[in-house]
This record gives C-alpha cells, sequence and structure tokens, in this order.
C-alpha cells in the first residue's frame, strides 16, 4: 500500500484535523483460462463472449483508495472507491470471465465513533444475509458494538427497505441472525450459531428456505485444515454432503472441495481443486480446475 504523500501533508496542516491520510493500493491478475461446457453448464454465462472452450487470456488491474482522517474530538472519518479494468477471470462453475469497465464506483462515505459507524454509498451496500439479489442494493448502513453484541442496521431509502443483523459472541460461542426485506421474493432471513473448541468449530444454521446445514471445520497449526458440511437443503434438492480440505506451508497453498456429494438428483460430482504458490513481494501464482472442465493458470499481484 502506497501514500501520496503531498496531499497527506496539505490534510495534516489544515486547521481542525488531527490526523488526515489519502492511500491507495493496487492490485492485478494476468493468465490463461478457459471456460467449461461440461455437464450442459453454460459456457459464457456473464456475455463475455469468449465461452467456446478455448483457452483465453485475461488481464485485470484494480486501483483503491482510501481517504481517512480523525478529528480533535477523536470521530473518525474516510470515503473509499476503487476502480478494476480489463477482462478478469473467476474459477467458479457459474461465473468465468467478466469485463470490467475502467470506471471509478460509487464511494462509500463514512463517520465513526464510540456510538458506532455511519456509512452513505447510494444503491451500493450489500445487504447483511448474502443472497445476491440484494447486493448493491441499499444506500444508509449503521453497525454498532456494545459489549458482546453487535448490530446492524441497512435502509434502501428510494424503497423504503430494510435489513438487520445482530450478534452475540461470548467465549466459544459465536451467535448471529439476519433478516432483509425483498421486492422480487420473499423476505430472507438466516440464524447461525457456533462453538469453537481448540482447532475445531462446528456450526449450525437455518434459513427462510427451511435449508438447514451442520458443518465441523479443523484448522491446525501446520497448515492443515479440513470441513464437512451437511445440508438439508430445500425444495426438490435432496440432502448432501460439501466436503473440503486444504494445506498451507513455506508459500505454497493447495486446496480441494467436493460439493452436494450423494444427492441422488445430480448425475456428477461438483468438485475443485485450486494450488497458488506466494513468491513473495506481493507476487503469487496460481492455477485450478473444476468438474465443468474449467481451468485456468496465471498469477495475481499485489502493490
Amino acid at each position: 500500500m502506497k501514500k501520496i504523500l503531498l496531499a497527506t501533508t496539505f490534510l495534516t496542516m489544515s486547521a481542525g484535523f488531527a490526523a488526515a491520510d489519502i492511500t491507495w493500493a493496487g492490485s492485478a491478475t494476468m493468465g490463461i483460462a478457459q471456460n467449461g461446457t461440461a455437464n450442459g453448464g453454460d459456457a459464457d454465462p456473464n456475455g463475455y463472449g469468449k465461452g467456446d472452450g478455448k483457452m483465453l487470456s485475461y488481464s485485470s488491474a484494480n486501483l483503491a483508495v482510501t481517504f481517512s482522517g480523525t478529528t480533535d474530538g477523536g470521530l473518525t472519518f474516510g470515503a473509499t472507491f476503487d476502480e478494476t479494468s480489463g477482462p478478469s477471470y473467476a474459477l467458479a462453475d457459474d461465473d468465468g470471465f467478466s469485463t470490467n469497465g475502467g470506471s471509478f464506483g460509487t464511494p462509500s462515505v463514512y463517520i465513526a465513533g464510540s456510538f458506532g459507524k455511519i456509512t452513505f454509498s447510494t444503491d451500493n451496500l450489500d445487504g447483511f444475509d448474502g443472497d445476491e439479489t440484494d447486493d448493491g442494493s441499499y444506500d444508509v448502513q449503521y453497525d454498532g458494538t456494545f459489549g458482546a453484541f453487535t448490530v446492524g442496521v441497512e435502509a434502501d431509502l428510494d424503497t423504503g427497505l430494510m435489513a438487520v443483523k445482530g450478534g452475540y459472541s461470548a467465549g466459544a460461542l459465536a451467535l448471529s441472525a439476519s433478516y432483509s426485506q425483498q421486492t422480487a421474493q420473499d423476505d430472507i432471513w438466516d440464524v447461525s450459531a457456533t462453538y469453537t473448541m481448540g482447532a475445531i468449530a462446528l456450526t449450525a444454521s437455518t434459513d427462510n428456505d427451511s435449508s438447514s446445514t451442520l458443518k465441523a471445520a479443523y484448522t491446525a497449526a501446520n497448515g492443515i485444515n479440513a470441513w464437512a458440511a451437511y445440508n438439508t437443503n430445500s425444495g426438490t434438492d435432496d440432502a448432501s454432503f460439501d466436503l473440503g480440505a486444504g494445506y498451507t506451508a513455506n508459500g505454497l497453498t493447495v486446496s480441494a472441495e467436493v460439493d452436494d456429494a450423494g444427492q441422488a438428483n445430480h448425475t456428477f460430482l461438483q468438485w475443485t481443486v485450486t494450488a497458488a504458490y506466494d513468491l513473495g513481494g506481493g507476487l503469487s501464482v496460481e492455477a485450478g480446475t473444476n468438474y465443468t472442465e474449467d481451468m485456468m493458470v496465471g498469477a495475481s499481484m499485489s502493490f
């Protein structure tokens, strides 16, 4: 991460500022990849125009800018925004190549203090529940921490829709819940509880679709991690297992996972394998493939 020293100097010399800063950070990716066509999947889900199963190149760069400051009274304030240009690639059965316009997105602007944090970002704040249908639809967000409790509220001012979340943490136990109002579908909610015992974390969750999950995750000091989850699922999907394992040591990270194993209405195994090696200085090489015959070999960079 770099600092724009001239802008910082002007801000810190201004009256009324106890501290102010402008920082910027960059990242980039490059490589060759293929959108697979196995199992009847869409070879070009994002309309990139390059989903014919051939190996193609990608090269994208991201620039993130952060303004931050502190008042004499201790309030913190700031803004963040970023832009990504060039074609990028993500190894996923519903993603692949994406185009990026190269223009700065809507900034997020905030003020924070002992009362919590208030953020404004018009039609740009994601919901608390992780559902993609409400990503980037909220305008105002409040987050607060009060002892062991955390709370959050979001509002979409032009539609009047709201989203709320809450959390509680005490020792090894962590509880969370979220609720979001939706326009095109029923309201969304989810509840989860996690209990951590040393290297093992046990999680139980359920949501508005009556889909429940029991998950056990193991993380060892020697770089080995593994997890298994049982999903009741909903609708016409049968109950299934998700399994995963990984290893990180000396700059090398490898991982493998299988989704929906044992689900009777799936005629193929949904698997993904990835590997990355950190060369130092912010440069890593990476490769991966999955059950749809997606595959990629490339590099990622941070500056």
